[in-house]
């Protein structure tokens, strides 16, 4: 039984320690979420004044510029695998919203970070989210995972959505 105690406290020392912080997932994503192919990469940021999390999807072309989606983060309830690629065989994950949906706002900034002039601003209610990666499978479920610990970090319960 000591034996058992023993190996158990090793154990939540050792997840404690290995835990990644918000920082360290936003790095992350940063890192892993993106194509070659399609030249976009995505990052996110959570702005503390709005208490908005913001999902860039950076657009490499000959001007650099991002789609940038805010969502409150608290109306997020699954992070889920989406069963259908799109049409250029991007697989994705879909943050599922509250019944209902969220209002998303959706708007282009350049490469300071400031939006671009003469495009609009939408506010569109949604559902749920996709985020497209150029990845396989496996690849695709630690984005999920590492979604899902995004919004751990920010105090928000989060559901596998594949499992319920």
């Amino acid at each position: 039984m000591k034996t058992t105690f023993i190996i158990l406290e090793v154990l939540m020392i050792n997840l404690t320690v290995n835990a990644q912080t918000f920082e360290e997932t936003q790095q992350w994503i940063t890192n892993n979420v993106n194509s070659s192919t399609w030249y976009f990469s995505h990052q996110v940021s959570y702005d503390y004044n709005s208490e908005k999390l913001l999902l860039i999807k950076v657009l490499i072309n000959p001007r650099l510029s991002a789609i940038v989606r805010e969502i409150n983060p608290a109306n997020v309830t699954s992070v889920s695998i989406s069963k259908a690629e799109s049409n250029d065989g991007l697989k994705s994950i879909r943050l599922n919203f509250k019944y209902g949906g969220t209002k998303v706002k959706s708007y282009f900034v350049d490469d300071k970070f400031e939006i671009i002039e003469g495009v609009p601003i939408q506010e569109t209610n949604m559902h749920g989210l996709d985020i497209y990666a150029e990845c396989d499978l496996d690849k695709l479920k630690k984005i999920k995972k590492a979604y899902i610990h995004l919004f751990n970090e920010l105090g928000i319960k989060v559901k596998d959505g594949d499992y319920f």
